[in-house]
């Protein structure tokens, strides 16, 4: 499933570009969730590790600058990975190989000595997660809803989902969280999120975790992005379904299953809205072709 173009999925110098950590080479298998995002200007940000990224060792990682991470649960923050590479198969892969109590997003952020973005109020535990597993406590960098920051050329901003977000017991401490799974419950760490992330040649993408239709979104679930930069007339827009591990087209309603991103055109509408500084981007169908696919993937190997 590579994309056209060079092996690695790279459309041009100054095209940013994706690749899918699946679970599966070739494949766009069910419980795939991360994604790794390269601008222009070489910043590397890997999005919800999960539990097909096999550790900071990994071949397919490379430099990662960021790790973002949507919410805790275990298929997005990594309680399991694959002992090998296509291990299992892609409707059942073999996620056999235990990482909690610690979890595979910590151990890659670690391991790449990168910024860990978590929402919510998720930054605390992650800092003391980060520093037992070796590494320092300003690694995670909290970005809650409506507030934004920058990773090398790559701006990100975070929105909201609606989902749930409980830490499962098996991340805790053993007598903490054997009281909660004794309990049937959960940690709370505040809620989910999503991301906006902007790009040093103008892409936008919106990673939307697990959620369903929020009020930040249209109609029929096509989004209204807060937030972006003052002053884009023309944008690029991908929503990815993480709960699904795959692409949808927003303006056709087509899940992508193929080599490339899903893409749609945006115009920025220039509106304020109160208590905000930014305008708003609503998408809108472009006379000249509609949906650009402009922003490549390929199975990582």
């Amino acid at each position: 499933m590579k994309g056209q173009g060079s092996g690695s999925g790279r459309i041009a110098a100054s095209s940013a570009w994706g690749d899918k950590g699946g679970s599966h080479d070739g494949e766009f298998c069910p419980l795939d969730r991360a994604l790794v995002f390269e601008d222009p200007d070489g910043t590397r940000i890997l999005y919800d590790a999960g539990r097909t990224v096999r550790g900071p060792d990994d071949p397919r990682l490379g430099k990662i600058d960021a790790v973002l991470l949507s919410h805790v649960h275990g298929d997005h923050l990594g309680d399991l990975i694959q002992p090998s590479a296509n291990a299992g198969t892609c409707a059942k892969p073999d996620f056999s190989m235990k990482v909690a109590p610690n979890s595979n997003t910590v151990n890659i952020a670690v391991g790449k000595k990168s910024k860990l973005i978590v929402g919510g109020e998720m930054a605390k535990f992650f800092a003391r997660r980060i520093k037992e597993a070796g590494g320092e406590p300003p690694q995670v960098q909290l970005v809650r809803f409506g507030a934004t920051t920058k990773i090398g050329g790559v701006g990100i901003a975070s929105v909201p989902a609606v989902h749930s977000n409980g830490l499962d017991p098996a991340f805790l401490h053993k007598d903490h969280g054997e009281a909660l799974e004794a309990n049937g419950l959960t940690a709370y760490v505040g809620p989910p999120g999503g991301f906006v992330l902007t790009f040093s040649n103008g892409l936008v993408v919106y990673l939307s975790g697990d959620t369903g239709i929020t009020a930040e979104q249209g109609s029929g679930g096509a989004p209204v992005l807060q937030g972006l930069a003052d002053g884009a007339e023309h944008r690029r827009y991908l929503h990815h379904r993480a709960d699904r591990g795959r692409l949808r087209d927003q303006r056709t309603g087509q899940v992508e299953g193929g080599d490339r991103f899903a893409c749609q055109r945006v115009v920025h509408r220039g509106r304020r809205a109160a208590g905000r500084d930014r305008g708003c981007a609503a998408p809108a169908h472009s006379s000249r072709g509609g949906c650009r696919r402009n922003a490549r993937h390929s199975a990582m190997s």
